[in-house]
């Protein structure tokens, strides 16, 4: 990783805070079981934790035997390199600052959803309490050579909060931001803002996004630079910066699977493959009564493709997306009902998580990867079916999903549009081979060129150049 070797001299003591922790410890009949978790980003992040001496990472900790082991442990558990700090987080924190306000308030506000948000003075309480308790961790342990990257919408308040005590404050939002339209719904507007604006450097997924903040803040008086996507505030310049976050690229490339059964039954026809968490930003209810939509308007189809949905299970406690559920499985019910024969069901559901193995099968063996979401910050599946994929495949992508930015040798779709959504269905299976090969060729280099450490490097590198540059006293 060249992170550390790069800026490792320059950031000092690397203090990550994120609401989700790199390793979790949960009690078993044998004992306490250290388990790494899933994610790219979390992956990546804690490979250049462990190159970077002296680091520390603060999370809420959330496993069963987290406080066993006390609020500061090593990790990786095998072989330490780092450490973990661990936020006590009660029972009505948990359930009013992350099931509340981050992800009843923030999530289906940053999602264009106004509708479902819930705009609650308790809720806001408690996810100011819960801000405190990571800034006065972060405080427990900084010193004066430190660096804190803070990360995303959960701990919007943190880096105002810790400002007298850190110089260097970095942060990076990893959900869309909305335009004012939108934000300014948001009773707590203010508060959000200004605390995000306590970091040098903020930086988002696309320049649409970039454009959102440098609107919202204007809106709000702060002097706004938008040639420079500067935001001035007390007596420094926030930069505010578009940078696509990546994947392993290597990791998904040269995986290598295990033979399974899983794929044969598919054999000798089309595949098109779906995979996301069961959330309403995703799409899968659009998608769905697209595929239907396809095959009632194409029947020289039927018997000769097959869409292959995962669904993995997401805040199975709230209300709307056991809905949610319930209206997916009785559209997958509904479409099989119609169109199945003896030796053919036109969609494949599953809704549970699957192996690192059998995903990376999936993405193989898929023609058509569909990715839909109605709003999404990046989407990496996306990235790693281009990665994964060893032939050609062709992708239909959202035109709201961040990467769409980048990748526009797919096919972008609006997933409102039914009628489109379903056409290009049709245009993705029948698409030329040659066509299909040079723009699967210019998605795969976009996205090996600019993969996991791409992202870091190119954060690291303007983070370094905004805080000397606020360092540097103006001329007179």
């Amino acid at each position: 990783m060249e992170v550390y070797e790069e800026f490792g001299d320059q950031f000092g003591d690397l203090v990550i805070v994120t609401n989700r922790e790199p390793y979790v410890h949960e009690r078993t009949s044998d004992g306490v079981l250290c388990k790494k978790a899933i994610g790219g980003v979390v992956s990546a992040l804690d490979a250049v934790m462990q190159q970077w001496e002296g680091g520390i990472w603060i999370a809420w900790g959330s496993g069963s035997a987290d406080f066993d082991r006390g609020d500061l442990v090593e990790v990786p558990c095998d072989s330490p390199r780092y450490r973990l700090k661990r936020v006590k987080l009660s029972p009505k924190d948990k359930q009013f600052y992350y099931l509340g306000f981050s992800n009843r308030t923030l999530w289906p506000v940053f999602h264009l959803f106004t509708e479902r948000a819930v705009f609650s003075t308790r809720y806001w309480r408690a996810y100011q309490r819960a801000n405190r308790k990571f800034a006065s961790s972060v405080e427990e342990v900084v010193g004066q050579n430190s660096s804190v990257w803070v990360h995303d919408y959960h701990l919007s308040l943190v880096p105002s909060m810790v400002r007298g005590s850190v110089e260097r404050i970095g942060f990076f939002w990893h959900i869309p931001w909305v335009p004012w339209g939108t934000f300014s719904k948001i009773p707590w507007r203010e508060e959000i803002l200004n605390g995000l604006l306590g970091s040098d450097l903020i930086g988002l997924h696309t320049r649409y996004h970039v454009r959102n903040f440098l609107e919202c803040a204007e809106a709000m008086g702060y002097q706004v630079d938008k040639k420079r996507s500067v935001v001035h505030h007390e007596d420094r310049d926030v930069k505010i910066k578009a940078f696509p976050v990546g994947i392993d690229y290597q990791k998904f490339a040269s995986a290598k699977t295990r033979a399974s059964g899983s794929i044969r039954r598919f054999e000798g026809g089309k595949i098109i493959f779906g995979i996301d968490r069961l959330d309403y930003t995703k799409g899968i209810l659009e998608r769905l009564l697209a595929f239907e939509e396809f095959l009632r308007e194409n029947p020289e189809w039927h018997g000769e493709v097959t869409l292959l949905q995962v669904a993995t299970p997401s805040r199975t406690r709230v209300e709307e997306y056991r809905t949610l559920k319930q209206d997916v499985e009785r559209s997958v019910g509904r479409i099989n009902g119609e169109y199945s024969t003896l030796n053919w069901t036109p969609v494949k559901y599953f809704y549970h998580t699957i192996s690192f193995n059998q995903l990376i099968q999936y993405y193989r063996a898929a023609d058509v990867a569909l990715v839909t979401p109605i709003m999404d910050g990046m989407n990496l599946v996306v990235k790693e079916y281009i990665a994964a994929k060893k032939d050609t495949g062709v992708v239909i992508l959202s035109e709201f999903a961040g990467a769409a930015e980048e990748l526009e040798e797919a096919i972008i779709v609006n997933p409102y549009d039914i009628h489109a959504l379903a056409e290009s269905i049709k245009r993705a299976l029948e698409m030329p081979e040659d066509e299909k090969k040079e723009r699967f060729k210019a998605l795969k280099a976009k996205v090996k060129n600019r993969d996991i450490n791409w992202w870091m490097e190119k954060f690291f590198h303007e983070w370094a150049k905004v805080y000397n540059r606020n360092r540097t006293p103006a001329p007179e």
